[in-house]
């Protein structure tokens, strides 16, 4: 129950000093993003989360040349679809919008996770996986550990992740952690879990 709290008679603050507290805000909230454990171990001990970063671009690379058609065959990663090294150098080079992770299974590059704040204690995820490794419980895993480091060091309520039309496995993935249809698009459907 929210407590009852008279208000105060102090003058409202100036918009540009209400600005500045938000701005600190969030500059704290990224600080906090940016100091998060780098290496996530998961249930599957061959299956480890690491941070994403420019040094694991020939590996980024590769991963996503062999994966083009099966980033692109539901009409979403086109970007990714035509990645050159140089394109993924400069993509990993910029700050992300949260977290970023490689999913490494047996020191192999197999596939990317992001968890993203999207408004206060609510968070995004956005994952995809090298086709020579679905279906083997991998995302699973990643994304329990991923949700599992939301709760804990940020204090995530709640998790949304959105799913193009046709990719029946990514939703598969989704309801079997307990994702439930929270609104449908006409090119994708947001799926949402309360933590």
């Amino acid at each position: 129950m929210a407590a009852f709290r008279p208000q105060s008679r102090r003058e409202p603050e100036k918009p540009i000093v209400a600005a500045h507290r938000g701005i600190r805000a969030h500059s704290v909230w990224l600080s906090l993003l940016k100091l998060a454990h780098a290496v996530l171990l998961t249930a599957d001990p061959a299956l480890v989360l690491r941070e994403l970063n420019v040094s694991e671009a020939p590996a980024y690379y590769a991963l996503l040349d062999r994966n083009r058609a099966h980033l692109t065959q539901f009409g979403n990663y086109q970007a990714e679809g035509k990645a050159t090294l140089a394109w993924v150098k400069r993509s990993l080079k910029r700050p992300g919008a949260g977290l970023r992770f490689g999913l490494w299974y047996s020191g192999e590059l197999v596939g990317r996770i992001e968890l993203a704040a999207w408004a206060q204690h609510r968070f995004t995820l956005a994952y995809w996986l090298g086709s020579e490794h679905v279906g083997r419980g991998l995302m699973t895993h990643a994304l329990t550990r991923l949700m599992q480091h939301g709760r804990e060091s940020f204090g995530a309520t709640a998790f949304f992740a959105g799913v193009t039309h046709g990719n029946s496995r990514s939703v598969a993935v989704l309801r079997g952690l307990g994702y439930e249809i929270a609104i449908d698009h006409c090119d994708h459907t947001v799926f949402s879990r309360v933590a």
